[in-house]
This record gives structure tokens, C-alpha cells and sequence, in this order.
């Protein structure tokens, strides 16, 4: 696949339908994505490695580790798309909660090895003295 135009007349694995925003090194572009099949990003994750579509929308952070063993593939690798915010919610009487605490260091782990987020690894520091005190 060498163009945006051939990602839509594949089967699409992807949340909702809708515009959109693929970035490039040099230019821009918005696509419509029509899913043949709609799962939340763990849904469609197990889809594309069950090998039913091409999962649009999935945060990098969840497939690193099946990109680096070539279970997944990038598509379109000088295209990504559009930046949306990740909300990590909890419930404020979990605190606690050591299960709760793993996930969170967890996710924060993932993301500063995908991204390089030095911000993520201060805040992991940050929790880990808080909760040695």
C-alpha cells in the first residue's frame, strides 16, 4: 500500500467512522475512514493480529512490542495520524490499590518507551518516591 486512497478500499478495523488527519513529513491529509468492523483500540489490536483488516487509530504505545517482534506491521510508515489526548482516570479511593498502581506505572513505562517521554519517566520517579514514603 503507497497511498491514503488504498487504505480506504481495504477492510478497516477502527473505533468510529469519520475524518481522519494523517500526517506526513511534507504534507498533510484528512481521509475518510469507514470501519468494517468498529471495536475500541484493544478490540481492534486483537483484530489486525488475528489478521481481519487494517487497524487505524491504535496508539503506538499498545503495538510496540508486537511491531518489534513483526507480528504488526507499519502501513504507511511516513504517515501517522493526528495527535488525540490519552486520559488515564481513576477512581480517587484506589490510591491504595496495588494492581491500580502497576497499571498505571505500566502505561506511563509504555509510553516514555515509545515516545521517549522524559516527562513520563520524571512522573514514574515522582510516584515511586511517593510511594516509599
Amino acid at each position: 500500500m503507497r497511498v491514503l486512497e488504498d487504505l480506504q478500499k481495504r477492510p478497516i478495523i477502527a473505533e468510529r467512522s469519520g475524518r481522519t488527519l494523517m500526517l506526513g513529513k511534507d504534507e498533510s491529509a484528512a481521509i475518510w475512514v469507514e470501519p468494517t468492523m468498529r471495536v475500541n483500540n484493544a478490540g481492534a489490536l486483537a483484530a489486525a493480529l488475528a489478521a481481519a483488516g487494517y487497524a487505524v487509530g491504535v496508539p503506538l504505545w499498545q503495538i510496540s512490542s508486537h511491531l518489534k517482534t513483526g507480528k504488526l506491521e507499519l502501513v504507511l510508515e511516513n504517515r501517522r495520524i493526528a495527535a488525540r489526548p490519552v486520559w488515564l482516570l481513576k477512581h480517587p479511593h484506589t490510591e491504595h490499590n496495588t494492581h491500580i498502581r502497576r497499571l498505571e506505572q505500566y502505561l506511563i513505562e509504555c509510553r516514555a518507551q515509545t515516545e521517549g517521554l522524559d516527562a513520563a519517566r520524571r512522573t514514574f520517579a515522582r510516584m515511586s518516591l511517593t510511594d516509599a514514603n
